[in-house]
């Protein structure tokens, strides 16, 4: 048996003791998890001004508001809001804007009923297009009842 102690950088000690696999295992662990909060204090404390940090976020794409959106009704409320619904749109244009703008693919399952939805809560209206395919547009103020 092999014991260790560890001593975090909060000042915490941690007293392990197991084969030597195990106590690799565990120090890598903790190697890996101090090795991350290092570089997220060394990242956070330049930018105790706001202006500086949202400056510097727009050109990493992690911490990029837009790319970070988590759900798919999210992501079409976001297209609302940017005026991509003013004309009708079809599925896969929706898709195909999602995975351009969002680097994110989001499956035809996924996005059809988040549309739905949406049509529910008036927010888009939906019409058969000539092409046999539905175009999904944004509800105006004067008519907020979807059409399905």
């Amino acid at each position: 048996m092999t014991e260790v102690k560890i001593k975090t950088t909060s000042g915490a000690i941690i007293s392990v003791k197991g084969t030597t696999a195990e106590v690799n295992e565990i120090l890598d662990f903790w190697q890996r998890r101090e090795d991350y909060f290092k570089r997220r204090r060394f990242y956070f404390r330049h930018f105790e001004d706001d202006r500086n940090r949202e400056a510097h976020e727009k050109t990493m794409p992690f911490f990029n508001n837009k790319k970070t959106i988590s759900s798919p009704k999210a992501r079409v409320i976001e297209l609302i809001k940017d005026g991509f619904f003013n004309d009708y749109r079809t599925l896969p244009e929706i898709r195909e804007r999602i995975q351009k703008q969002y680097e994110l693919y989001i499956a035809n399952a996924s996005l059809h009923p988040t549309l739905m939805l949406l049509i529910g809560q008036g927010k888009l209206e939906r019409e058969k297009r000539k092409n046999g395919l539905w175009g999904y547009k944004e509800v105006k103020e004067e008519g907020k009842n979807g059409k399905t």
